[in-house]
């Protein structure tokens, strides 16, 4: 844990940090939300995937906390919806750091267009193709086949807005 008294990983100063700022890896968690935050490294991908604010960022290297937007680098393996290592807080350029969250409440959590912004209690997790760069929210009895077994990272609170929702986030 980094212990700091008046730091906040939510601040876009430390989104983007051309040089890593803090131990990489290093996880915060905050004393007042108690949300929790994990520095990483971020790689494009193969596939040039942007990040995005709200969106999964997968593991590409768990051992070096390095993350990538891009699902086909995921380490565990493209097509399972696994390895999910937390949630941008903004977009970050190539090799770049970030902090990015991991547990707490979290809004504007992106939801694939197909999800009709989601539902009060709907299971997010993160999709199953490769394509896919937003987190699908399901009701554990509409998810499909080839979802399972789905990593669960939250809980959504209520009916999105504009496929974006707000989440308790769960990530480990």
């Amino acid at each position: 844990m980094v212990a700091q008294i008046s730091f906040d990983p939510t601040n876009a100063s430390n989104i983007n940090d051309a040089t890593p700022q803090f131990n990489v890896g290093s996880v915060y968690k905050h004393p007042v939300t108690g949300s929790e935050y994990i520095y990483v490294q971020h790689h494009q991908g193969t596939g040039t995937v942007a990040s995005a604010n709200g969106a999964p960022a997968y593991w590409r290297a768990l051992a070096t906390a390095v993350v990538t937007a891009d699902k086909t680098d995921n380490e565990v393996g493209a097509t399972i919806p696994h390895g999910c290592a937390g949630v941008y807080q903004g977009v970050v350029t190539h090799l770049r750091y970030t902090w990015l969250q991991r547990t707490g409440r979290r809004t504007n959590v992106r939801l694939l267009a197909g999800d009709a912004n989601g539902a009060a209690g709907a299971k997010i997790f993160p999709p199953a193709a490769d394509a896919d760069s937003d987190f699908r929210a399901e009701t554990l009895a509409s998810i499909a086949a080839s979802e399972i077994p789905a990593q669960e990272v939250g809980i959504q609170y209520a009916v999105g807005v504009a496929n974006l929702a707000t989440v308790l986030l769960m990530i480990k």
